[in-house]
C-alpha cells in the first residue's frame, strides 16, 4: 500500500511539497510566508507526527518502504499511469508548483507527473558534492527516473539552500540562498509553535540543561544498531558528570533511547529550536547539519564531536575532528 493516511480539505492545492523531513517542511513554510494552507504536503510516514500533522489542512502520509518499480517510473515517464498511482496523479496534476526531493522512492514519479521541481534543502547533502557514476545516470534516466539526485536532473529549476556548506559550483545557477538567521529564528513560532520544546517550569535542576542531538545512523545502515547505541551511550555517561543531559532523536531514528536515559525529547521537535531555548547551555552532536547554527546564540555552546574515532563513519562522511578540544577526552580511551 502506497498511502498510509491522507487529509485533504483542499483538492485545488496551488502547491504541492513531496519531503521526508520535518526540518526541510519547516524550510518550505518559511521560504512560502506560511501559506501553508494552499499546500499538499506528501510525506513519508516515518516523519509523521499526528501533533504537529493536525494544524495541516492538507497531507498524505506515503510508505516509505514502497519502492515502485523500474517499469513503473518508465510507464508514468510515459503517461501510462499505474492504477496504484490514479490517486496521487489525480492531485498533483492539477497544482502549479511541485517541491521537495529528488531522493525519495517517488521522486521519479512525481516528476514525470509535473515536468519540473523546486528543491528543497535537506542537511548535509546537499552540500556533499558526491556524484553519480555515468553509466547509473543513463540507466536512470533511460527508464525515466530523475537522472542524477540532488538537483543535477536538468528539470530540477531552482535550489533553496541555507548555505549550511560549500556548495558545489556547477549548480550555482540553480541555486537560491535562504538567510539562515531569519529562517532558525522562524522555527518556533511555526505551525503554531509546533516545532518548539518547553522545559518543564516545575522541575529543578541541579545540572545545566544540555542536548545530546542523535542521527540516524543505524536506518540509514552507516552503523549497527548496537554500534549506535555504544557510541551515545559513551557520550552520556562522560557529559552527564558535568550536564543534565537530554536526547533528542532525529525525527526518522526507530532507535529507543530508554534502554540508555529517560531524559528524552520527543522526535518531532526540531533541533533548531534549541539554539534560541533559554533553558540549554550546549547542544553536543557528532556531525550534524545543525553544527551551522552555532554562531546564532553566543549563550549556547553547539559542539560536535565529528567521526575520528570510527572507520565507517570516517568512510562515509570523511574525517571530521572534534569542534571543541575540551571534549577530545570523550573518545579518548577507545576507537568506535
Amino acid at each position: 500500500m502506497i498511502i498510509v493516511k491522507a487529509k485533504i480539505k483542499n483538492k485545488n492545492t496551488e502547491n504541492i511539497l513531496y519531503v521526508n523531513s520535518l526540518y526541510s517542511l519547516s524550510l518550505y513554510v518559511y521560504i512560502n510566508d506560511d501559506k501553508y494552507n494552499n499546500t499538499l504536503f506528501i510525506v513519508g510516514n516515518d516523519i509523521y507526527s499526528e501533533r504537529i500533522f493536525e494544524k495541516i489542512d492538507n497531507y498524505i502520509v506515503v510508505n516509505m518502504t514502497y519502492r515502485p518499480s523500474r517499469f513503473d517510473v518508465f510507464l508514468c515517464s510515459i503517461y501510462i499511469i499505474p492504477e496504484k498511482f490514479h490517486y496521487i496523479y489525480s492531485i498533483i496534476k492539477k497544482a502549479k508548483y511541485l517541491y521537495g526531493h529528488d531522493h525519495l522512492p517517488l521522486s521519479g514519479i512525481m516528476l514525470s507527473f509535473k515536468g519540473s521541481m523546486i528543491l528543497i534543502e535537506d542537511g548535509l547533502k546537499n552540500h556533499m558534492n558526491k556524484r553519480l557514476s555515468k553509466s547509473k545516470v543513463l540507466i536512470r534516466s533511460v527508464i525515466g527516473n530523475v537522472s542524477e539526485p540532488l538537483g543535477y536532473d536538468k528539470r530540477i529549476n531552482k535550489i533553496y539552500l541555507t548555505g549550511l556548506g560549500v556548495s558545489n559550483f556547477s549548480l550555482n545557477e540553480k541555486i537560491e540562498l535562504v538567510n539562515y538567521n531569519k529562517f532558525i529564528n522562524s522555527i518556533t513560532h511555526q505551525l503554531d509553535g509546533a516545532f518548539k520544546y518547553s522545559f518543564s517550569t516545575n522541575k529543578k535542576y541541579i545540572k545545566p540543561i544540555a542536548i545530546l542531538a542523535t542521527q540516524p545512523l543505524s536506518e540509514d545502515q552507516h552503523l549497527s544498531e548496537d554500534e549506535k547505541i555504544k557510541i551515545y551511550d559513551k557520550i552520556l555517561k562522560k557529559l552527564e558528570v558535568q550536564f543534565t543531559v537530554y536526547i533528542k532523536a532525529h525525527p526518522r531514528e526507530v532507535t529507543d533511547y530508554k534502554i540508555i536515559t529517560n531524559n528524552i525529547i520527543p522526535n518531532d521537535y526540531l533541533i533548531e529550536t534549541f539554539i534560541l531555548n533559554e533553558s540549554v547551555v550546549s547542544i553536543f552532536s557528532l556531525f550534524s547539519s545543525f553544527f551551522g547554527c552555532r554562531d546564532l546564540n553566543e549563550m549556547i555552546s553547539i559542539i560536535q564531536f565529528g567521526t575520528y574515532f570510527n572507520k565507517n563513519l570516517i568512510d562515509k562522511f570523511g574525517l571530521i575532528k572534534c569542534s571543541d578540544n575540551n571534549y577530545d577526552y570523550i573518545f579518548d580511551d577507545v576507537s568506535l
